[in-house]
């Protein structure tokens, strides 16, 4: 049996807490996170640099055309009235469904040397990470990973160079996974999540005259194609809009006035609705857009009890989650914020006594029926816990080492990291 809505919904019972999922602060409570004013990288820091796969290493097989991916059909739901006021706090903490972690050790992953990212495609997880080297100072590049529980991997035969920072696909389980290669950004699509195929050299990738690198970072897929958001160098940052429908042909937006000195930390989409997440820096100002088309974007207002002036340690992201979204604001002031139409927020419940992980890990990601938040641990690891609705919470997995990526389905959750170890816990019942 899956952990479904009515299931969390049960097990709001007046419990304490195991140890694995207890709330984390410092020092005589002083929070852990510390602030930071420079870009977040895309995964968390570590004595082992992410090391990008050399392009002069890339080998060069013949390519195949690669079909266009229909565009993902509407996911957004009936209509419903928007949230209009603030979600009540759980009045007793919830007791842990704690699953064991275990680091897979199936032998398809013992040549991956760094896992980049990893995602839930609706039938099977898909990781992309580095292929370990074989011969000094020569790498085969990057490969792609397919497993339907975390456990058991595939390992594909397609290889290409450079670096995968975030995935999108749509419920037929075709996507797209974006990322850069040197100084450019590049882009892979797939049919079925398990064959992937690099997207040629284009215009859309290549920085432009002024600019010294393009990265894209995150990537969302809604009714209008998928929308992909990242950054060009030198500084100040210049915020890039990348749009394909198909993964394959990209192109770039023209620059956005309303994007003029802002960061852009996030995007989610659910059908027919893309919610944008940004800051600027000097001075600080956390802003918020939403759009139908991917191309013209409207700003919201500042979502309810939120003083996006304040900098804190760290930034605001954004996730959907079924067919609705989850905002969160983590690092020193732990908040989080729901909606069912990405345009009308209201007040959603944190984890009890928790505290969302910085903006360089990840405060929350999407499962296929709610969200999974993420959050520091008193043994300095990290405590999973999962919501349906984003108002109650229950601890599904606590106090393991998060390093990198995570991904979940109903019944699974994986992470990767940057020395290509492999975990997963099993939330199935």
């Amino acid at each position: 049996m899956h952990v479904t809505r009515g299931f969390l919904l049960a097990l709001i019972v007046v419990m304490a807490l195991l140890a694995g999922c207890s709330e984390a602060t410092g020092p005589s409570g002083s929070l852990l996170a510390t602030p930071s004013n420079e870009p977040a990288p895309t995964t968390a820091p570590s004595a082992t640099p992410p090391v990008v796969a050399s392009p002069t290493a890339d080998p060069t097989p013949t390519p195949t055309p690669t079909p266009a991916v229909t565009p993902p059909p509407s996911l957004r739901p009936s209509p419903s009235p928007a949230p209009t006021s603030a979600a009540p706090s759980p009045t007793a903490t919830q007791p842990p469904v704690e699953a064991t972690w275990r680091q897979v050790t199936d032998p398809p992953l013992d040549r991956l040397h760094q896992a980049y990212a990893v995602a839930w495609t609706g039938t099977r997880f898909v990781l992309a990470g580095i292929v370990e080297r074989v011969v000094p100072d020569r790498s085969e590049g990057i490969a792609f990973w397919t497993s339907p529980d975390g456990l058991a991997w595939t390992m594909g035969g397609e290889r290409s160079a450079g670096a995968v920072s975030d995935f999108a696909f749509d419920p037929s389980g075709a996507g797209v996974a974006v990322g850069y290669l040197g100084e450019s950004a590049t882009a892979w699509s797939s049919l079925d999540g398990v064959r992937w195929t690099k997207a040629p050299d284009q215009p859309a990738f290549l920085p432009r005259s002024s600019e010294a690198e393009l990265r894209i970072e995150y990537v969302a897929g809604g009714d209008a194609g998928y929308v992909a958001v990242g950054y060009s160098t030198p500084h100040p940052l210049r915020a890039v809009v990348l749009m394909s429908t198909d993964g394959v042909a990209w192109t770039r937006l023209p620059s956005n006035p309303a994007f003029s000195g802002v960061r852009l930390d996030g995007i989610a989409a659910v059908g027919g609705r893309y919610v944008l997440v940004g800051h600027t820096r000097s001075p600080f100002r956390a802003l918020f857009w939403t759009s139908n088309d991917g191309r013209t974007w409207s700003e919201m207002p500042a979502p309810p009890d939120a003083d996006p002036t304040v900098q804190v340690a760290g930034t605001y992201q954004v996730v959907a989650g079924g067919a609705e979204w989850l905002m969160t604001l983590s690092g020193s002031d732990s908040r989080a914020w729901w909606s069912a139409d990405g345009a009308t927020w209201a007040s959603a419940a944190t984890p009890p006594g928790a505290m969302l992980r910085s903006s360089w890990q990840t405060p929350a990601i999407a499962t296929p029926s709610g969200f999974i938040a993420v959050t520091e641990s008193d043994g300095g690891g990290s405590n999973l816990w999962m919501s349906s609705d984003a108002l109650t919470w229950a601890c599904v997995a606590g106090d393991h080492q998060i390093d990198g990526a995570v991904a979940a389905s109903d019944d699974a959750i994986v992470t990767g990291d940057v020395v290509g170890d492999v975990w997963v816990a099993d939330i199935g019942d």
